[in-house]
């Protein structure tokens, strides 16, 4: 290949990627969009505390009981750690009854989000909301425009019922709208203590119940109470034996009546 080739061939190559450039840089300037955000207030802080019982583990579900006596399950990511009593144990070390405290940290601030579009084209479609624009690369790009924002077309401001299909402008669209940005922390701990009382509570309703031991001075009582109660013939006791003894009475008393008469 000679000198005079391969110039022309890095010439070609230069030109080449030039034009591509060019190309993308035309697509840049057709369409771009920055958006920006500006603080308008204090930011204002906010701690809310809220006390929940283990209730039990279902799987990766904790499963507490409200303040309300309402149970609500929580998803616990794998890996989380509970502080409780200054130990970091995991879901499935936690026992029914511990209370767990969690705390949310909120930060609110207001801002205003303030998004400029510039397009570079045809119009395609034009209404009060709407802008349709086609680009030098045939494409249609389309912007929905709010009721508080301003449009710039050739440099000046117009409105939207001013265009016409075909018109070729470059339009800058250039909104701002008010928001709260709100960020949360959430920081939990917890204990064993009413997991204890819970168990001796329990303990205590389980037990059985014991009869206190009575004073010694009723003890004599209570016995002379009992060697009285024999006296007394049960119910289930029989009269046979006596009304047996009482004819046996009654035979001899006839014998010794016939033998004193025979005597006689």
């Amino acid at each position: 290949m000679s000198q005079i080739t391969r110039k022309s061939s890095m010439f070609l190559a230069a030109l080449a990627l030039a034009a591509v450039g060019c190309v993308f840089a035309g697509q840049a300037f057709a369409q771009q969009k920055t958006v920006e955000q500006k603080q308008t207030g204090p930011s204002q802080f906010q701690v809310d505390t809220r006390n929940t019982t283990v209730a039990y583990i279902e799987g990766n579900h904790l499963v507490v009981r409200l303040a309300d006596g309402t149970l609500e399950a929580i998803r616990i990511p794998a890996g989380e750690r509970f502080n409780i009593d200054g130990d970091r144990l995991t879901l499935h070390q936690l026992k029914p009854g511990m209370i767990l405290t969690e705390q949310t940290f909120t930060t609110t601030r207001p801002i205003v989000v303030k998004t400029v579009e510039i397009t570079d084209g045809t119009v395609w479609q034009a209404s009060p909301t709407r802008l349709a624009i086609r680009t030098k690369e045939n494409k249609v790009v389309d912007y929905t425009i709010p009721e508080w924002a301003t449009i710039t077309v050739n440099g000046e401001e117009t409105s939207l019922h001013t265009l016409r299909r075909g018109q070729t402008i470059t339009a800058t669209i250039i909104t701002e709208e008010p928001m709260t940005v709100s960020e949360r922390a959430v920081r939990s701990h917890g204990h064993r203590a009413m997991m204890g009382q819970k168990e001796s509570s329990a303990a205590m309703e389980t037990m059985p119940a014991t009869k206190p031991t009575q004073p010694t001075e009723t003890q004599p009582a209570m016995q002379t109470q009992a060697t009285e109660t024999p006296e007394k013939l049960p119910n289930t006791a029989s009269q046979m034996p006596l009304i047996g003894l009482l004819g046996l009475v009654a035979v001899a008393m006839s014998l010794g009546v016939r033998a004193f008469r025979k005597a006689l």
